[in-house]
């Protein structure tokens, strides 16, 4: 089959803002963290909750931004106290962070689907990477920060998904819910449940994601495929914005520090 050519990537849409992605792949001085260390390790003690929490999400956010606008002074990436470090933040998840332009357009998307370390510090490098290493796009230039939106995904880890038929394998995947990674005789591809927004039909879907890594387009069909599937946590600072008085702070070497419990 011959597919009409579609700009689809691994990140896709979400809203109305593109978060395609690359194959994988300045902060207010402040002085000294007056953190309640007691409640810190209280806090690090408790396990680590499904979903990172609003709270968690705007420090990832600051931390992606921060790490962008570090390397324009040349300055090390930002840092985290290990008492800020909540279980959720310790996890190794693996991400993906998105760039894009103030009207929607894509600026850069760098990810990992295997995650190599805790999850604040994959963010960090992928932020970096986002701004200055995506190959489809010149670095980011300072001027351009301020008007860039950040987006974070947050990947689950991919399992095996079973099926008896063909028909099974489409019928039972979850538009915008299931990102897919197919392997074949012929490679391996994956697209982030962000892209069923372009490719809602499942066939066409599983077509371009056959297509993707070189394979023909009916390669779903084939009795030797193997699936997995994940699903991403996916924000932005549009959903989160930054507070002036927040539960973390900056000090004057990039080291992010608590105030306050990592709340809401």
């Amino acid at each position: 089959m011959l597919l009409v050519p579609l700009a689809v990537s691994v990140c896709g849409t979400r809203a109305t803002r593109t978060t395609e992605a690359g194959n994988p792949p300045a902060p207010a001085e402040v002085g000294e963290s007056s953190a309640d260390g007691a409640a810190s390790a209280a806090a690090v003690a408790e396990p680590a909750g499904e979903e990172p929490t609003a709270a968690e999400r705007r420090l990832l956010l600051s931390l992606a931004r921060n790490s962008i606008a570090t390397r324009f002074s040349g300055e090390s990436p930002p840092s985290l106290d290990p008492a800020c470090a909540t279980p959720y933040l310790s996890q190794p998840l693996a991400c993906f962070v998105t760039l894009n332009t103030s009207d929607g357009g894509l600026r850069g998307c760098i990810g990992m689907f295997e995650a190599e370390g805790p999850l604040w510090e994959n963010v960090v490098d992928r932020a970096r990477a986002a701004a200055f290493r995506d190959g489809r796009f010149r670095p980011v230039e300072e001027p351009e920060l301020p008007g860039l939106v950040i987006d974070i995904s947050i990947l689950t880890a991919p399992r095996p998904f079973d099926f008896s038929s063909p028909a099974d394998l489409r019928d039972r995947l979850r538009p915008l819910v299931d990102g897919v990674i197919l392997h074949s005789r012929w490679g391996t591809s994956t697209f982030l449940p962000q892209v069923w927004e372009q490719l809602p039909d499942r066939e066409l879907f599983l077509e371009h994601l056959c297509e993707k890594h070189g394979a023909p387009a009916d390669c779903w069909r084939d009795p030797e495929l193997r699936v997995e599937t994940y699903q991403a946590i996916v924000f932005s600072e549009h959903e989160h914005a930054p507070r002036e008085h927040d539960w973390f702070v900056v000090d004057a070497n990039g080291r992010y520090g608590c105030v306050a419990p990592a709340d809401e």
